[in-house]
Parts: structure tokens; sequence; C-alpha cells
């Protein structure tokens, strides 16, 4: 059955955290949605909400609940918490050990380990309610698949005489792992404990059995579960609703199946039909065999004999047994044929099953042949087209892989196109509690959920993963465009001013200064504060030609050309010691060529040119004599030169610089090195890979 082995003794847990997703350091707040996004999602891990099924991609009735004023009387929050509070923060001081625990889980959420030895400490030795509930609280946030715990968890408040409180942790623990068979009976047993005498606990405790089966009874271990429903519901001597429920148990594929279908007909062959029927199919069944109800023929009215050996009344007292045999023939006849088709169904899944050797959650990774195997089920069940097993595999899937990115895409790859409502909770759950690390899929959900018009759901998204990322471009970039978008220009300038704040390197800076400036002066129509924000970035003092250059097609290229300011940034260049005078070259050409499109004054044209010209050249390196060349074996004759094909499309470059350094129709867009910052850093390359909405 689904249930995870976590509350085995610690010795157990040797994984190393390296199999971990959620390292964080010890001032960084955990990765988790806001409550915003949350609430928005309709996140059914979120505790003290009501639960709802998807199995089924709708929802079905909220939990049952059982008081008077059908609400749950909690006096606490046991609700989910992302940090551990300070060990002193208790009236009650602790042990020691347990102490180092404590330290050791707030520097490492990772700390496997430490965790189990500190739920232990509390479980055994500790007698201290209120650190036990945060300590539970905090784990089962992180890592709440596994089942054990919210058993303990409850357990401990039942112990202190706690048992609303313990009911609302069975409650939350059925949220957040739906399919665990022996949570739900633990749960269901100590609902009939509490409730089987008040008035209304029988019509509860049937809703919560009722609950638990559409939740987990797909479960293809879960007999544990059917059998208790079935002989809690004989207990109360109703017959008729196991016979119902018998119906359910025989159609849903089940490792006992040939057991169960041995069971039903023994419920049939141990009591009347007429109790174990309902009325309809019994009256449609005797209708079918030409029986008449006794009491209704017309022999039932001529007295006997009073003979007591008359053969004839012997032949009329052994009527109704011999109707009854029909019925029940009949009645398993009807029901045949849906057990085969449950066989079948099961014998094309009985290999996957099979292959399946650890059907809980645990950190440690799984073996490859068990990955492979999951995802040729779930390959399989697609196939197969019954949306509703597909569902409950992927579920099964997702407890025993939870900390595997690609079968969690694999599920939104295929929820997506089915249902909006449900996807998003997928990501929810992805994102919000086992994945906090793979940004990757966060940045996806944040594109899903623009796609679906939720701006302030993907703003959030991506905020929040700013915050624990601080300083990626990927993520930076996606924030900017997302804001473009939404036409938050005010929300645009605010990002980028702290991400060049916040930026370690000062090559990070140049990148968020260059991109700000272009956002400034294309969508804001802020030339001027486009042109201080590279000028600010020149003080840092590294990527000065990439600088100018952004500066020079600032000026050329937004708005009215400005003379002064341009002057002013050729006379900048040629008092910048730190460039080569190759790149002074460079620029003196442009002044150059700025001077003849934009000067009203020939003289100056002139002058100007001259002043080029009379840089000396750049000495050409001596060349090798021919005979001092051996040439490589097989070698072949260097192709004709592409200058001879047909005129340059760039103004033509004096001798000593390179040639097409510079294109009028596009200042520094044919430099390397101007060209090279879209592609300058291996974060921002990753951001190409990603979807833009534009």
């Amino acid at each position: 059955m689904i249930a995870s082995k976590c509350d085995c003794p610690s010795a157990l847990f040797t994984a190393t955290t390296s199999t971990m997703v959620r390292k964080r350091a010890p001032a960084q707040k955990a990765l988790s949605p806001t409550k915003e996004i949350l609430a928005n999602a309709a996140n059914d891990l979120q505790a003290g909400t009501e639960l709802k099924s998807t199995k089924n991609g709708k929802e079905d009735e909220e939990m049952p609940t059982f008081d008077d004023n059908n609400t749950i009387v909690c006096d606490v929050d046991l609700s989910f918490c992302d940090d551990l509070p300070g060990f002193d923060s208790f009236d009650k001081e602790l042990s020691d050990k347990s102490k180092g625990y404590w330290n050791s889980l707030q520097q490492d959420y990772n700390d496997f380990t430490s965790w189990t030895c500190l739920l232990q400490a509390m479980t055994e030795n500790e007698n201290n309610l209120p650190a036990a509930e945060a300590v539970f609280r905090c784990f089962l946030r992180y890592y709440p698949y596994c089942y054990g715990y919210w058993k303990k968890f409850a357990d401990i408040e039942k112990k202190h005489g706690m048992f609303d409180r313990a009911e609302q942790v069975f409650r939350n623990g059925v949220n957040a792992i739906s399919i665990s068979i022996d949570l739900w009976v633990h749960y269901i047993n100590f609902t009939i404990q509490q409730k089987k005498e008040l008035p209304n606990g029988e019509a509860a405790i049937r809703n919560l059995f009722n609950y638990a089966i559409a939740s987990a009874g797909m479960e293809f271990k879960s007999n544990k579960l059917w059998d208790n429903f079935i002989q809690w519901e004989k207990s109360q001597g109703n017959l008729r609703r196991v016979t119902e429920i018998y119906d359910q148990l025989i159609a849903t594929p089940n490792q006992q199946y040939i057991k169960n279908w041995q069971k039903f007909k023994e419920h049939l062959e141990t009591s009347a039909p007429v109790d174990v029927l309902s009325t309809e199919e019994y009256m449609k069944t005797m209708h079918e065999l030409d029986i008449v109800a006794p009491g209704l023929s017309n022999e039932d009215d001529i007295p006997g004999s009073g003979d007591p050996n008359n053969s004839e009344q012997s032949e009329q007292d052994t009527i109704p047994q011999k109707n009854a045999e029909l019925i029940r023939r009949k009645v398993i006849a009807k029901r045949e044929s849906v057990f085969l088709e449950t066989a079948a169904d099961i014998k094309k899944r009985w290999k996957f099953e099979e292959s399946i050797k650890r059907p809980y959650f645990h950190v440690k990774p799984l073996e490859k042949s068990q990955l492979k195997n999951w995802k040729e089920y779930l390959d399989f069940e697609i196939s197969e087209g019954n949306h509703k097993q597909i569902i409950f595999i992927f579920e099964r899937c997702m407890v025993v892989c939870a900390l595997y990115e690609e079968l969690w895409q694999k599920y939104l790859d295929y929820i997506e196109e089915k249902d909006i409502e449900s996807t998003r909770s997928v990501y929810s759950r992805a994102c919000g509690v086992h994945l906090l690390k793979k940004y990757p899929l966060h940045i996806k959900w944040a594109v899903f959920e623009e796609k679906q018009n939720k701006y302030e759901n993907a703003a959030h998204i991506l905020s929040n993963l700013d915050r624990n990322f601080p300083g990626m471009i990927l993520i930076t970039q996606h924030r900017i465009g997302l804001a473009r978008r939404m036409k938050r220009f005010d929300e645009i300038e605010s990002i980028y001013e702290n991400a060049i704040k916040s930026a370690d390197r000062i090559e990070d800076k140049v990148f968020f200064s260059i991109k700000f400036s272009h956002v400034l002066a294309k969508f804001c129509s802020d030339k001027s504060k486009a042109r201080l924000v590279l000028l600010d970035a020149l003080k840092l003092g590294k990527k000065q030609k990439r600088l100018y250059l952004q500066l020079l097609d600032l000026e050329m290229h937004y708005g009215s050309v400005e003379d002064d300011h341009v002057l002013s940034l050729f006379n900048s260049v040629e008092n910048d010691l730190s460039l080569s005078e190759e790149d002074r070259g460079l620029f003196m050409q442009r002044k150059v060529e700025f001077y003849e499109e934009y000067s009203n004054d020939i003289q100056s044209v002139m002058e100007v040119r001259k002043n080029f010209e009379a840089i000396p050249s750049k000495p050409t390196p001596s060349k090798r004599k021919l005979s001092d060349i051996s040439p490589p074996p097989h070698s072949h004759k260097p192709k004709k030169s592409a200058e001879k094909s047909g005129p340059s499309a760039y103004t033509a470059a004096p001798d000593g610089f390179p040639a097409a350094a510079y294109n009028p129709e596009n200042p520094g867009m044919n430099n390397s090195d101007n060209q090279s910052y879209y592609n300058w850093d291996q974060q921002f390359q990753q951001y190409q890979n990603y979807p833009h909405h534009q």
C-alpha cells in the first residue's frame, strides 16, 4: 500500500544531503509560494482548508465534519510553518541532544538524519508539546509524504488529551497525501472511537469512509481500507450497503481481486437475497426469472390438507430456497462480466505493479529501473485513455518520485491540456513543496499563470523566486519581461535598480545597466535617464568600450541627435587611456562619419578628417618568406576572397583598423565585443531557452 516508511528508526535514514533539492543558507527563507498564490491556486496542501478531491479532474464533496457546528474546533495553529523557531522560545527546556539536532536543522533543513533524530526525541523522550508541534509542523511542511510522521504527530496530541488537535492533524495529513491507505485507516479508526456514540456518528463515519474510498480506493494494494469499510457496515447490519461496496470493489483493479470476488459470492450465499439486494434490483431480478413474490400467488390462498406428510406441501416449502438460489445465480452472472473485465485490466497492469519495489516516499534516489518502470506505466495509462486512472497513477508516481523534476513535468504536460485548475495545483505542490530550488520549473509556472492572464500570480512567483535566487539574470529578465507586458514601467525601473545595486560582479552591473538604458530609451522615452545609467556604469571601470558603443547608439538612434552630447562622448573616448589605440581609432573614424553626416561646416569636417588621417597606422607585422613555410600534406588552395565578389556593405576602414568594424546603419552591431553582451553570461544564455510572450 502507499505508505511512507519514514516512520522507521532514524538509523535507517543514512541518505546524504546531496540527494535533496532544498539546500538553503541559514538566513534564507524557505522557497515557498506566497499566500496569495496559494490562495489563488486552491492549493490542496495548505492546512485548515476544506479537503477537495480532484481525482476525476473535478471537485467532489467536502470532507465531512463531525461537531455540532460542522467545524473542527482547534485552539492552536497546526498548519505548516516554514522555519523552526529557536529552541529557547519554549517555557520548558529541551535536552542538550535535542538542542544539538535543533541547531543543525536551523543551518540546513536537508539534514534528514537530524530531522528523524529530533522527531524521535520529541516522540519518546521530550515531554514538550509546543516544541513537538513546532518540529512536526516544520518537518511536514518540507516532507508531507512521510505518512508515518502524521500518525506520530496525531499520537502526541492524543497523548496529551488534545483530541481536537489530533483530528486536525489527521485531516491535514490526508489532505497532504490523500492516497495513503494506512493514514486513512488510522484516521477512520480514530474517528470511529471518537464519534461512534454521537447521534450523527454513523453518518459521519460513513461519509469519511466514502471520502477515503474516493481518494485512495484505486490504490492497487488498498484492500485494508475496503475490508474495514465492509466490516464496519456489517457491524451496523447494513447488508445492502455491503453489496454496494462490493459492486465498487469488483469494478476496481485490485491486487486481491480474486479474493474479493469469492468474498462477494460468500456474502450473497450467507444471506437472503431480499436482505442484500436493493429493492429495485431484487424486484427486477424476480421479474426476469418470472418469480412471484411470496404471498402474491393464487396457490397461497388455498389451504393445505393439514397432513404434515403431504408431499405437495413439502415441495411448496422448498420453493423459496430454490427461488433464492436462482436469484443468487442471476445476480452473480450479471456481475461476472464486470469481474472479468476488471481481471483483464489487472492483467495488463500486473507487470508494472510487480516492478514497483518502493511504493513510498524517501529521500534516497530511486534506482534507474524504478524510474523507467514508472515512466512506462504512465505512458501505458496515457495510451489507455482513462483520465481518472491516469490521474491516480500520476499521483502515486509523484509520492514515490517527488524529488524528480522530469516526472513532475510529465504530469504537467498531461494535465495542462485537460484542466487549468488542476494544473495550477500540481505546479503549486511541485514548486512550493518538493522542488523548491528547481528554478526552471518555477519560471514555467510563472509563464503558465501569465498564459491564463493571471499576471499577479506570475509576478508573485517570479518576485518570490528572485528573493531566493538574487542576482540571477535569467530570473531578473523574466521579471522585466512580465512587467513590460503589464505596462508597469515604474516596476521595471525598480527591478533594474535593485539588480544593479545588489549584483556582486561588475560585469553583471554593466549588463543590467545596458539593458536598463535600453528599456528607458525605447519604452519609457527617457533618454536623459538612460544616459545617466550608462555614465554611472562607466565609473565602474570595466567594459568601457561596450558602454561607449551603447552610449553612441543611444545618442544616434533614440530621439533627436544632440550634437553637444555626441561630441562630449567622442572627447571622453579620446581622453580615456583605458581604451586601446585601436579602440580610440575606431571611435575617431565614427567621429569623422558623424561630422560628415551632421555638420554644416565643411571646414570642421575637413579638420576632423585631417586629425584622423594624422593618426599613425599600426605597423604591419613582418611576413615570413614563402620558402620558410612548409605546406601541410593534402593542403587545399585557399578560397578566393569574398571581397572580390562585390562591394562591401560597410564603410571602409583605414589601414590598421579592422574591416567591417562599423556599420553606419547600426553602429556597433558588427563589433564582436559589442555583440558579445548578448551572450556574455552563461545564465543569460539559458534565458533564450524559455518561452517569452512578447
